[in-house]
């Protein structure tokens, strides 16, 4: 009989869903069971217990009541209570482990008389076996944004994240979708368990737009960290209490929460708009003392070096202090960027045999050693480009796609309309009544203009327009966009400056400033609604203006001044903001516009020449390869491709579920919850049905659309649910064969196979997850071969449960000896996998050995980062020898023929 002692953790065979119970009592053979989870508490005899000990094994990871994860390494009991050591030389007492943790295995359950659905489990292993495969590929993580696939931005994504401790600045031109790389960074890092915190950091104006792109483009709910919300945490540190963090930045450096923010591990920090990040400015300070506090690091920005050269050196120290250690060897590095540049360009013409003279002339052996390493080798010369590009410049550090490097953008016409006699409205009625069928995006600064100037179309003209504006609710405005994109749905959408951040209109053309904004910034957001990769058609600007107006001052300065309209232009805002007190007064007075403006236009054409002359050749070169994200994208698509496997397997699980389904047309569907739906992902809609579609392109134009992959939350909730709820570890069945004698047990044993531990180590990047069935029969023989899942399920005939049972416990040594059996089997099968994923390990860590000891510039300044690789590669090697496959469920056949 077992010593029962305060703080153990049991789990009732009898009522399993109760969660992990703990000791708090024993006494003249009774045992007091509290289980926190249910908040109920049980008095057990010792004579009649139906308790089974919950006992983590080594590669097991579990919550703990703080929310963190461990993975366990070992375990030993300490005055009774099981210690869990995780993570080097940390230890946990099994009281912390969280009360929803309980382990129980399916054999347990199985003689406990613990038994499930065979039509749940099936359901279960199905959408089991498909998580597994879909976790093995390189597309796991990149497969569930809301996104057209841009390539630049992929492959952006997948090289940031091939980093051990990804940290990165993410520079691309306007347009070009920086947010969108680092959302698929950031989601990548979520799904794959690689980060359980990230922080967020923006200006006030863009908060709403990242709210907004991650969760309908990438399926994470942001929570906005300020004051109300630190308020209400009653002293407990707010940032501990959120998985992703968004803040305004400014707020954050000024606020009383600094500390606390501080006080937290995080996975990833987010700096968006990092050109505001001054060389030793409080906001740079703050930034900093996060970046220490956190894994990695992606800070964006659109003018990398062209706004100071010392606040470009400081992003980059805040990212890697040692790469980057002072401005002066920066300075001088810099220097051989353009030099380097040229090699590389005479590499790729001429191949690196031609240029190894012009490599001795740089004068560093290192270097030279490797070219002709390379060369005798026949090794890839993109690989010393590459090698040299980290070296040389900003390496893997800094990403720049521009649009003279991307294909896809369309081509701009801009029309202004001086209104002499008319007024907007009449302008606009006349306008869009001559205009025909075609789409029309309106963007003016307030909502109630928006709500005025859509009624007002929709009662002086036949045309049907819609307001968008942020009076609206997130599922009102997706449902208003929704009607726009739809062929024959809204014609005009007017909407707000607020309204329209983040949203993509590109299946429209023609777009109407109705009135300019006030900073340069906000025109390319505007702009940018239409003028995106992938629009398929060119854009027609339209701007109305009153003669003599402030507002026809701003326009002639936005097109004179700063060319503000036709392309992008990187100089716009910087100026604008130079020369601020002396647009101010020409705006508001009418007084030396002209020369303001000739002013803007000298000052813009000096930056741009600085800008060009700056250019980082070899950072463009390394920053995109169609080559290289290939593999990724085709992945992507073939999965895309197989779309119908899903639908048919989430429906099938619908069908059983008390859930709805109902086609929307298009090939989209609604989807209703009923009273007794089993899944509790799904109480976010019981109020409200979800629209669901599984077609990529059609779910990035409606932000209502809710876009099911295989990386959808919900794919993963149904998992969590059926492992809940315990119906799908055990069953018992009858089955009819003819080559069995009559009242055969057949044993069905179903494992998974993969390397649990911490997401920071990415073991699935080496050892592939895999699945493994074996039927194994009472004399133990291997009946796989002739007994497959498809044939079972044909074949299944109920058995009452208590029959089930009576049987079960008949033939109870000779299913746990099956189920031995199918163990060692499955052992055997899988030893090759473990093998190929620790060379895979070591290969991969001896290249990033290599890249350190090749940056460092002074002997042993990489050392501390050395030795944490090390350390980390022997900790992965260990997880993955110890990986083995673990029965998650099991059926037990019994042959029965009338």
């Amino acid at each position: 009989m077992p010593q029962y002692i305060e703080g153990q953790r049991y789990v009732s065979l009898a009522e399993p869903e109760l969660g992990l119970g703990v000791v708090t009592g024993y006494e003249n053979r009774q045992i007091t069971i509290e289980f926190p989870l249910s908040e109920t508490t049980r008095l057990y005899s010792a004579n009649t217990t139906p308790l089974l000990r919950c006992r983590f094994e080594p590669g097991d990871t579990v919550k703990t009541r703080t929310g963190e994860f461990i993975c366990v390494s070992s375990s030993e009991e300490v005055d009774g209570l099981i210690e869990y050591h995780y993570d080097g030389n940390h230890s946990i007492s099994e009281i912390m482990i969280a009360d929803d943790q309980g382990k129980v295995s399916p054999l347990d359950r199985l003689k406990s008389g613990q038994l499930g659905s065979y039509k749940w489990q099936n359901l279960y292993q199905k959408l089991d076996r498909s998580m597994i495969e879909h976790q093995g590929r390189g597309s796991y993580g990149f497969v569930g944004p809301k996104i057209n696939l841009v390539p630049h931005q992929f492959d952006v994504a997948q090289q940031v994240l091939s980093m051990p401790l990804p940290r990165a600045l993410l520079a691309d031109e306007v347009g070009l979708g920086k947010t969108i790389e680092a959302g698929l960074v950031i989601h990548q890092l979520m799904v794959s368990g690689r980060a359980q915190r990230i922080l967020i950091c923006v200006p006030a104006s863009l908060v709403n737009q990242w709210l907004v792109e991650m969760r309908r483009k990438f399926n994470l709910n942001c929570t906005l960290i300020d004051d109300e919300f630190c308020q209400n945490q009653e002293g407990s540190n707010p940032f501990n209490q959120v998985q992703v963090a968004l803040c305004n930045f400014d707020w954050l450096t000024h606020s009383q929460y600094m500390e606390q923010a501080l006080s937290t591990q995080w996975d990833m920090m987010v700096i968006d708009e990092s050109h505001r990040l001054q060389w030793q400015s409080e906001a740079y300070r703050s930034a900093l003392a996060l970046s220490k506090v956190s894994s990695g690091a992606l800070l964006l920005t659109a003018t990398p070096e062209q706004l100071g050269v010392e606040s470009h050196f400081a992003r980059l120290h805040l990212l890697d202090p040692l790469r980057f250690p002072d401005l002066e060897q920066f300075l001088n590095e810099e220097k051989q960027y353009a030099l380097v540049s040229e090699l590389v360009d005479r590499i790729e013409m001429e191949g690196l045999a031609a240029c190894l003279a012009d490599i001795e002339a740089l004068d560093d052996q290192r270097l030279s050693e490797l070219a002709n390493d390379y060369v005798e080798n026949g090794k890839d010369e993109q690989q010393f480009v590459d090698w040299m590009s980290d070296r040389y410049g900003t390496g893997r550090m800094v990403y720049r796609n521009t649009r003279r490097s991307i294909a896809g953008f369309p081509q701009r016409h801009i029309e202004f309309h001086h209104l002499k006699d008319q007024s907007h409205e009449e302008w606009l009625k006349e306008w869009l009544e001559s205009l025909g069928d075609e789409k029309v995006l309106i963007i003016c600064k307030q909502a109630e203009q928006a709500r005025d100037l859509s009624e007002f179309i929709n009662t002086h003209t036949l045309i049907e327009s819609g307001a968008f504006h942020e009076g609206y609710s997130l599922i009102e405005r997706d449902q208003i966009a929704a009607q726009f994109v739809e062929p024959d749905g809204l014609q005009i959408l007017v909407s707000s400056e607020i309204g329209g951040e983040g949203r993509n209109f590109q299946h429209a053309k023609y777009l109407v400033l109705y009135d300019l904004p006030s900073h340069p910034d906000l025109v390319d957001q505007r702009i940018g609604r239409l003028d995106r990769i992938g629009q398929g058609s060119d854009i027609y600007v339209h701007i109305p203006l009153q003669s003599r107006s402030e507002q026809s001052r701003l326009a002639a300065l936005y097109h004179h001044g700063l060319d503000l309209f036709n392309q992008p232009n990187p100089a716009a805002a910087p100026i604008y903001e130079a020369y601020s007190y002396e647009i101010e007064d020409m705006l508001e007075t009418g007084e030396n516009a002209e020369a303001v403006i000739m002013q803007c236009q000298q000052a813009c054409f000096q930056l741009l020449d600085e800008i060009e002359q700056g250019r980082d050749k070899l950072l463009e070169q390394h920053s995109f390869s169609k080559d290289r994200v290939s593999p990724l994208l085709d992945s992507i698509k073939e999965l895309d491709e197989e779309q119908d496997t899903l639908r048919h397997a989430l429906f099938d699980i619908f069908d059983h579920s008390h859930i709805d389904i109902e086609t929307a047309g298009a090939g989209n569907f609604v989807v209703r919850p009923g009273e007794n739906c089993p899944f509790s992902f799904m109480n976010d809609i019981q109020e409200e049905a979800a629209t669901i579609t599984f077609d990529r392109n059609k779910a990035a134009l409606r932000e209502d659309l809710e876009f099911i992959s295989w990386d959808h939350p919900w794919m993963r909730g149904m998992l969590d649910d059926l492992e809940a709820a315990g119906n799908a570890y055990t069953a018992c069945a009858l089955f009819e064969d003819d080559k069995l004698a009559n009242g055969t047990a057949v044993v069905e044993c179903y494992f998974d196979f993969k390397a649990n531990g911490p997401g920071r180590l990415e073991l699935n990047r080496y050892l592939a997850p895999q699945s493994r069935r074996y039927f194994i029969t009472e004399d133990l023989k291997n009946a796989t071969s002739h007994l497959s899942e498809e044939d079972m399920t044909e074949r299944f005939k109920p058995i009452s449960k208590e029959m089930a049972r009576e049987a079960i416990e008949l033939k109870w040594g000779s299913i746990q000896n099956a189920a031995m059996l199918a163990e060692k089997l499955a052992i055997h099968t899988t030893q090759n996998s473990i093998g190929e994923a620790v060379e895979k390990l070591l290969d991969q860590s001896k290249s990033e050995l290599a890249r350190y000891k090749s940056l460092e510039m002074m002997p042993g300044a990489y050392q501390a980062e050395i030795d944490a690789l090390t350390t980390r590669t022997k900790e992965a090697i260990g997880l993955l020898q110890n990986a083995k496959p673990q029965l998650k469920s099991i059926t037990v056949w019994i042959n029965y023929r009338d």
